[in-house]
């Protein structure tokens, strides 16, 4: 994150812990998510287990190299290696540079929806996630019209959207990850919509 996002960690000091989600907004696989914590010993009071065929009852941090003792995972793999390989690897500017791209095309992207007569957004986008409905055709049951609709953009396979509800509604849900996605194909999924719409 280059320095005109920072912003958006605003107060984040303040926090025991922080849920770090690596998958969507830094490129990596879909289960790599973090706590990081302010206090060590924390961690080893989040993921306690009684498991003594495992754990002997001792101080977990005087184990520290024992993950099993500070993680829901126990014995399977530690995908957080995958974390601190690539950003020892590639180094920090290509993911604040990769973060910044999907800010903006998410912003782009609220910008074509708002403009949008027959559109509404949901939210300002506070990350890379778009929450918007169609509005167009006869308006009789817009929860069961969103609903309606993704199924149909997911069965023409172009495009991967999930619904939310907001205040209640139905609203269309699109997460900006694929780092190859430009505002011309956000542009698509909309003229897809309506022309599915009006099938």
């Amino acid at each position: 994150m280059h320095d005109g996002h920072r912003s958006l960690l605003t107060g984040i000091y303040r926090a025991d812990s922080v849920v770090w989600d690596l998958h969507k907004m830094m490129l990596m696989p879909a289960l790599i998510t973090g706590v990081i914590f302010r206090e060590n010993r924390r961690s080893y009071e989040a993921f306690a287990q009684e498991a003594s065929y495992l754990f002997d009852g001792d101080d977990p941090e005087k184990g520290w190299f024992n993950v099993g003792s500070r993680t829901m995972e126990c014995t399977k793999r530690a995908l957080g290696t995958t974390a601190y390989v690539l950003l020892q690897a590639l180094g920090t500017d290509l993911f604040a540079d990769y973060f910044d791209q999907a800010l903006r095309l998410t912003r782009a992207f609220a910008d074509l929806v708002r403009g949008a007569e027959d559109f509404e957004l949901g939210l300002e986008p506070a990350c890379n996630i778009v929450c918007f409905r169609y509005m167009g055709g006869d308006g009789h049951d817009r929860n069961a019209q969103q609903l309606w609709l993704r199924s149909q953009v997911l069965k023409a396979g172009n495009f991967y959207i999930v619904q939310t509800r907001l205040r209640g509604e139905v609203f269309l849900r699109l997460t900006l990850i694929q780092p190859f996605t430009t505002l011309p194909m956000l542009r698509d999924l909309l003229d897809e919509s309506r022309a599915l719409d009006g099938a």
